[in-house]
């Protein structure tokens, strides 16, 4: 297939870049696409789904349903997504999403979905080719982007996208930990420590003494998933207005059509995990959460301020871990390492977040987006 460079993108034109482009991946032994300006992701979701199966290191975030999602809603706000495909022999082998918007006179292209929390992941069938060659292609795919920087949020150690990065100097990142949570196929009652257990037992008989019957309940069809979701992302942003924090992305109103998307395309998928925690029918914690291979990305979970006193999260959490880890399933809590977060489970593996220069103006910028100065800025 020959590669598609659009002509809008800045640099050489259209006839040089795709010589450019062709050139490059005859000496590499590559294939090499770029698609630019895509609004529908269709025509790529069938070879996506397909090398998503042969990546189980990846996750969710990596995989079609969360992409198409993401595309969909993000169309109506005039983003657009540039798809980097490798193919060796003709089967689709790498696949890296990336949206580009202006910071002034500036582009920077950012990882699919970046700000909405996720994990950044390239997906690469890595059986296949050599990691020094695949690496060359998609750095030399992202430079003709046009872009000046390109940012990644929240790459995982050890994944293909840390390699990548690897092969790049010049680079700014921030590194936090995600807090796993090892259930295997330990019996439910083992998890978190024998003082904690026994405080919820205590905490778990006031509230049905109090409040009435707690019901532990997992979404199973798409009627489901509206309710649960309203019920999260309302949940959520009392928790963070209690806190004094603010939630600009999930305040925004279309934030509620895009997770139920999501959660839609997930749980056709087989993919989905939406719980809730009720107490005499009303909703008061819920954790929209996301299977990849054997473990489970804890994307959102709140619970409801005024249940505080009754613990009403971990409850919920408890319930969430016996469920999973009859499965033989482990939890991914993601950063950050939050208190509760660490009575279940240890730091796991190191996430860092990264920005890349790409050229000489892009360097001012990268000092701009540093994830450091961004949170010295948070905190201010």
């Amino acid at each position: 297939m020959q590669p598609l460079v659009r002509q809008h993108l800045p640099g050489p034109p259209l006839s040089q870049a795709r010589e450019k482009v062709r050139k490059f991946a005859t000496q590499c032994g590559l294939g090499i696409e770029i698609h630019d300006n895509v609004n529908t992701l269709k025509p790529f979701l069938a070879e996506w789904d397909e090398l998503a199966a042969r990546c189980p290191d990846a996750t969710f975030f990596a995989g079609p349903e969360w992409a198409a999602a993401w595309t969909q809603q993000q169309s109506h706000a005039g983003q657009s997504v540039s798809l980097i495909m490798v193919r060796e022999r003709g089967r689709l082998v790498a696949l890296l999403a990336l949206t580009a918007h202006r910071v002034g006179p500036l582009r920077s292209a950012t990882a699919l979905s970046s700000g909405a929390s996720a994990y950044s992941d390239l997906l690469a069938d890595d059986a296949s080719i050599a990691c020094a060659r695949l690496s060359a292609a998609v750095w030399f795919a992202i430079d003709q982007l046009g872009v000046d920087t390109v940012t990644f949020d929240a790459v995982r150690e050890g994944s293909k996208l840390e390699a990548l990065l690897a092969m790049r100097r010049s680079l700014r990142s921030e590194a936090q930990r995600a807090v796993l949570v090892q259930t295997g196929t330990h019996s439910a009652n083992m998890i978190g420590s024998t003082s904690l257990r026994k405080d919820l037992r205590r905490r778990r008989r006031r509230l049905a003494e109090e409040k009435g019957p707690i019901c532990y309940s997992v979404v199973q069809s798409e009627h489901e998933i509206a309710h649960a979701l309203a019920a999260l992302l309302a949940l959520k942003l009392a928790w963070l207005d209690d806190k004094g924090l603010h939630a600009r992305f999930l305040a925004r109103p279309e934030t509620h059509s895009w997770l139920a998307c999501v959660c839609t395309r997930a749980l056709q998928a087989g993919k989905l995990h939406l719980s809730v925690l009720s107490v005499s029918g009303k909703i008061v914690a819920a954790q929209l959460a996301f299977r990849s291979g054997s473990t489970l990305c804890a994307y959102i979970g709140a619970f409801d301020p005024g249940y505080k006193r009754y613990g009403v999260g971990k409850l919920h959490l408890e319930d969430h871990l016996s469920d999973i880890a009859a499965r033989g399933l482990s939890l991914d809590l993601m950063p950050p390492e939050d208190a509760y977060k660490l009575e279940w489970g240890v730091p796991g593996v190191r996430v860092r977040s990264y920005v890349v220069p790409l050229t000489a103006r892009g360097r001012a910028l990268a000092f701009l987006q540093s994830p450091n100065l961004r949170t010295m800025i948070k905190s201010l």
